[in-house]
């Protein structure tokens, strides 16, 4: 069902403005492998965003990461050649220090490239909420642009 979902919205994602397909879920262990399922069978890159920012800021001191934030996203994801890629563990982009909106950041780049990409959160109401009340990483984001373009797990 989950496959054959996101199938249809890929196939349909050129109709919209951002080409972004969201998957909300709580369990993001079972997203992860639905997700690298789906990458292997399609032959569309698969990213683990976590590792690969992590990477690029690990040696910039805490207090500038932000400073680089933004650029080096940009970079991980439209330097890949294929036009649609999986962007999975996602929680880094939610990171206070980094001082980014993690779903504009994703909505901004799809513009250029279909972008499969999973939150963990909760989903209501079209609210995104991220984390818990009292977490410094508390957020909640209105999803009015991204209706057709959501799944939840």
């Amino acid at each position: 069902m989950f496959e054959e979902t996101l199938l249809q919205k890929l196939n349909n994602i050129n109709q919209n403005y951002y080409k972004l397909i969201l998957i909300i879920t709580k369990d993001f262990q079972k997203i992860n492998s639905l997700l690298v399922n789906f990458a292997e069978k399609n032959s569309i890159p698969y990213i683990n965003l976590n590792l690969e920012l992590s990477k690029r800021l690990i040696y910039v001191p805490f207090n500038e990461r932000w400073i680089y934030a933004d650029k080096e996203l940009k970079n991980i994801l439209l330097k890949k050649e294929h036009d649609t890629i999986i962007v999975d563990n996602t929680e880094i982009l939610f990171e206070e220090h980094l001082k980014l909106n993690p779903i504009e950041e994703l909505k901004n780049i799809s513009k250029y490239k279909n972008i499969i990409a999973s939150v963990r959160g909760n989903y209501k109401n079209n609210i995104l909420t991220y984390a818990k009340i009292g977490e410094k990483e508390f957020k909640k984001y209105i999803l009015d642009d991204l209706l057709n373009n959501l799944i939840t797990v």
